[in-house]
């Protein structure tokens, strides 16, 4: 356990000391459930959001639609049942910025307790460049989401994916 516990510290270090990292906190009481505490003022050149913008609201505003529909489902699930299957785990995952387009990035969160009994999660999103864009579908070929770069590619614009089938 003390092995995992100072790999885990190290991992948060390294990720807390790269610029290009996003670092955000998120209340995990129920009364404000998800709702951002704070998060680095870089969110902007990922995200198209300013800081200031994102304090208070859900974090699930910067979450692609097929994310945002479950995430308070997992939080609550961690409250009610100590369910923890996304801590101390770095994993792809996708963001979604202001312009709808999908933010592909690794995700690393952790439990953070504070000295005012405030209990909150740390995330740290490393937003990764995908040269070629990232085009996600599920299993009906309903497309979830596109990076912008494959948007200009493609002709299709975000508000077009809940409405196109990939065919073939």
């Amino acid at each position: 356990k003390a092995k995992n516990d100072k790999m885990t510290d190290k991992i948060t270090q390294a990720n807390v000391n790269s610029k290009s990292n996003i670092i955000i906190s998120i209340d995990m009481n129920a009364h404000k459930l998800g709702s951002i505490n704070s998060i680095t003022p870089n969110v902007f050149d990922h995200f198209g959001w300013r800081a200031e913008d994102l304090h208070g609201r859900n974090v699930s505003t910067i979450m692609p639609n097929f994310l945002k529909d479950r995430h308070d489902g997992y939080l609550r699930a961690h409250l009610n049942q100590g369910k923890i299957s996304l801590l101390f785990d770095n994993r792809l995952s996708y963001g979604e910025n202001r312009a709808g387009f999908l933010i592909p990035l690794y995700l690393f969160v952790t439990p953070h307790p504070t000295v005012h009994k405030i209990f909150q999660y740390i995330g740290i999103l490393k937003p990764i460049e995908h040269p070629d864009g990232v085009l996600l579908i599920n299993e009906n070929e309903d497309i979830l989401g596109l990076t912008e770069n494959l948007s200009k590619d493609l002709g299709l614009k975000p508000e077009d994916c809940n409405q196109t089938k990939i065919s073939y």
